[in-house]
C-alpha cells in the first residue's frame, strides 16, 4: 500500500470533510494522523483511533477525499467474482440438465451456482496476489501473460471449489462428485485464461505498457535511458539534434545502409551484429568551412542493446557512440570527413574516431577493440 504523498503546505493540516458530513477540523500539528470523523445517528464526531479501534485512513494521511491508494488491488476480487459467476452459472446449468430440471427450477439452480461461484471466486482471488508477486520477481509485472496465469490459476481453484460445493448441494457422491469438480476445474481454468488475456491486454494498452508482460515498453525504456544520459552527452559531446528509435524491421529497412534486422538484432551489411546505427536527417545549413550540417538525425538502437542497457549488463556506450555520430552530422564535421577521404576509408575513419571517443570516456575493452579494428582498416593494415 502506497504511503508516499505530495501535500501542499497550505492544506497539510486542514482536512475538509464537508462532502461526507458537513464537518471539518484542524489538527494542531501536521504530523498527527490518529484522528478521523465518523457519523452516527446523523451526528458527526471526531474520534481517535484508540476510541474506534481501527484507523482506516492512515494510507491517505486522514484525508481520503484528497488522496487515494494508487496501488490498491481490489480489482482482482471483482475479476475473481466475475470469473466465479460465469463458472458457477455454467456448472449450475450442467447440474440442472443432469437432474432434468427445466424452467424456473433450472434458472434457480443456475443462479445459485452463479452466486456460489462468485463468492468463492472473490474469496480465492487473494491467491492471485501471491502469484503476481512471484511473476514480478521474474520480470512479468502485468500484461496478457501475467493475467492469464493469475486468472487461470485462481479460476481453476475457484472452479474446483464451486464444483465441490455445487455437487454436494445437488447430492452428488463418489465419481459423480469428482466429475463435477473436474468440470469446475476446466471451466474455471478456461474462463480465467480468457478473462485474464482480455483484461491484461486492455490494462497494458491503456497504461502504454508491454502488452504481453507489463512494465515499460522498449520505447519507454530507451527514452528513459536517453533522458538519464542526455545532459552528460550534451556536456561531453555537444548537440546532435537526434531522435533515438527502437530498431524494427521497418525503420532498419528505411534508414539503414545495407543493415538488416532479425529477431530484435541489427546487422551491418557485412553481416556483423551492431548495437545500432545513425542516419542523417535534413540539411539545415553549412558551417563556417562550407560543409553541410544536418538536423533531425536518427539513432536506431537494437532491441537487444536496449535490454542489456536497461538490465545493467551494458553501460550507455551505445548511446554515446551514436550521439557522437549525430553531433558530427549536426556540426558539419561528418560532411567534411566524407569529402576528405575516399570511400570506404571515410567510413572507417568515422567509426574509428567514434569508438576512440567512447573508449576515452569509458575505457571499455570492446570500444578499444573496435577503435583499433577501424584504425587498421583506415590505414590498410592487415
Amino acid at each position: 500500500m502506497t504511503e508516499t504523498l505530495t501535500v501542499h503546505p497550505q492544506i497539510l493540516n486542514y482536512y475538509n470533510y464537508n462532502v461526507i458530513c458537513n464537518y471539518c477540523f484542524e489538527e494542531p500539528e501536521p504530523v498527527i494522523q490518529n484522528a478521523y470523523t465518523y457519523e452516527e445517528n446523523g451526528v458527526c464526531y471526531c474520534a481517535s483511533a484508540t476510541q474506534k479501534g481501527v484507523y482506516w485512513y492512515i494510507y491517505a494521511r486522514n484525508c481520503p477525499l484528497m488522496y487515494t491508494d494508487p496501488d490498491g488491488e481490489f480489482i482482482q476480487y471483482i475479476i475473481g467474482a466475475v470469473v466465479g459467476f460465469i463458472n458457477g452459472l455454467g456448472q449450475g446449468a450442467q447440474i440442472a440438465n443432469t437432474k432434468g430440471a427445466t424452467g424456473w427450477e433450472k434458472f434457480g439452480i443456475m443462479m445459485a451456482g452463479a452466486h456460489i461461484g462468485a463468492g468463492i471466486g472473490a474469496a480465492t482471488a487473494g491467491i492471485g496476489t501471491a502469484i503476481s508477486n512471484s511473476l514480478t520477481a521474474v520480470g512479468i509485472t502485468g500484461g496478457i501473460a501475467s493475467e492469464m496465469i493469475v486468472q487461470g490459476t485462481t479460476g481453476a481453484v475457484s472452479g474446483c471449489a464451486t464444483g465441490l460445493a455445487m455437487g454436494g448441494l445437488a447430492g452428488l457422491k463418489g465419481n459423480e462428485l469428482w466429475k463435477q469438480v473436474g468440470i469446475g476445474f476446466g471451466m474455471g481454468l478456461g474462463t480465467g485464461i480468457a478473462m485474464g488475456a482480455l483484461t491484461g491486454g486492455i490494462e497494458a494498452a491503456v497504461k502504454g505498457e508491454n502488452i504481453w508482460k507489463g512494465g515499460p515498453t522498449l520505447k519507454t525504456k530507451l527514452n528513459m535511458l536517453v533522458e538519464q544520459n542526455r545532459a552528460a552527452m550534451l556536456a561531453d559531446i555537444g548537440e546532435g539534434d537526434a531522435k533515438f528509435l527502437v530498431g524494427t524491421r521497418s525503420n532498419v529497412n528505411e534508414y539503414g545502409d545495407g543493415h538488416t534486422y532479425e529477431w530484435g538484432r541489427i546487422f551491418n551489411k557485412d553481416g556483423r551484429e551492431a548495437n545500432g546505427f545513425y542516419s542523417s536527417g535534413d540539411v539545415i545549413g553549412t558551417n563556417d568551412a562550407g560543409y553541410y550540417r544536418y538536423g533531425n538525425n536518427k539513432a536506431i538502437i537494437s532491441k537487444t542493446a536496449i535490454r542489456e542497457m536497461w538490465n545493467g549488463l551494458e553501460g550507455p556506450e551505445t548511446l554515446y557512440h551514436e550521439w557522437w555520430h549525430c553531433n558530427k552530422l549536426f556540426t558539419g564535421e561528418a560532411n567534411q570527413i566524407f569529402n576528405t577521404y575516399a570511400n570506404p576509408y571515410n567510413n572507417h575513419y568515422f567509426e574509428w574516431q567514434a569508438h576512440q571517443f567512447v573508449y576515452n570516456q569509458f575505457g571499455t575493452a570492446n570500444s578499444a577493440y573496435w577503435a583499433e579494428y577501424y584504425r587498421k582498416l583506415f590505414f590498410g593494415i592487415k
